[in-house]
C-alpha cells in the first residue's frame, strides 16, 4: 500500500496561511503537478469554511468559549481530516492546515486532544510534515502551542520565518521546492 502524503502550512490565525496555500495551489496547478508522478490534491481550510456557513467567521473566538458546541466542532474538524486523508489514500496532499492545528486549538480551549496523532497516521499509512509559518505579527500562544504539539508527539516540521513585507509568492515557491526534495528523498 502506498504511503498518503501530507504536507500541511500550518501558523496562528492571520499569518498567511491561506495566502502562502493558494500561490502555491495556481503554481503548482499552473505547471501540472509537483512530482513526475502525479498532481497533488489540495485541500482548504475546512474550519474557515464551516465557520462562514454557520454565520459565526468573525466571532470564531467567542464560540471556541462555549466549550460543548466548540468540542463538537473541533471533533467534525477531526473527522473530515481522516476522512479525506483516508480518501485520498496514497495520494500527495498539500494542505492549508491539518490536524496538528486542530490539536493546538483544542488544547488551548481545554478539551481534550489526541495524543498519539503520529501512531494514528502510521496506522493508516500516512506521514505528515508541517511547515510552520511563523512572523513577528503572529499569535505567539498559538504559535508556540502548534509547536509543542508538533514537538511533544515527535511529528516532522519545519519553520518558515516571514518578515514585514513578506512576499508570499516567494514563500510558496519555497515550500514548493522543499516539498519536491521531500518526494524524491522518499522516492529513492
Amino acid at each position: 500500500m502506498k504511503k498518503t502524503r501530507v504536507f500541511g502550512i500550518s501558523g496562528s490565525h492571520r499569518i498567511g496561511k491561506t495566502t502562502t496555500f493558494d500561490f502555491l495551489k495556481r503554481d503548482v496547478e499552473l505547471r501540472g503537478g509537483i512530482s513526475n508522478t502525479e498532481r497533488p490534491v489540495f485541500i482548504g481550510e475546512f474550519a474557515d469554511c464551516i465557520l462562514k456557513q454557520m454565520g459565526l467567521r468573525e466571532d470564531w473566538e467567542d464560540f471556541a468559549e462555549s466549550k460543548l458546541p466548540y468540542k463538537l466542532f473541533e471533533q467534525a474538524l477531526d473527522l473530515l481530516w481522516f476522512s479525506a486523508m483516508i480518501h485520498y489514500e496514497g495520494r500527495i496532499i498539500i494542505a492549508d492546515r491539518t490536524p496538528v492545528d486542530h490539536q493546538a486549538y483544542k488544547k488551548r480551549a481545554g478539551l481534550s486532544v489526541v495524543d498519539n496523532l503520529k501512531s494514528i497516521f502510521a496506522l493508516h499509512n500516512i506521514e505528515v510534515f508541517t511547515f510552520l509559518l511563523r512572523a513577528p505579527w503572529e499569535d505567539k500562544e498559538v504559535a508556540e502551542d502548534i509547536l509543542h504539539y508538533l514537538e511533544e508527539n515527535d511529528l516532522d516540521y519545519e519553520q518558515v520565518h516571514l518578515y514585514q513585507g513578506v512576499n508570499f509568492m516567494e514563500v510558496a515557491r519555497k515550500i514548493e521546492e522543499k516539498i519536491k526534495n521531500k518526494i524524491s528523498e522518499r522516492e529513492k
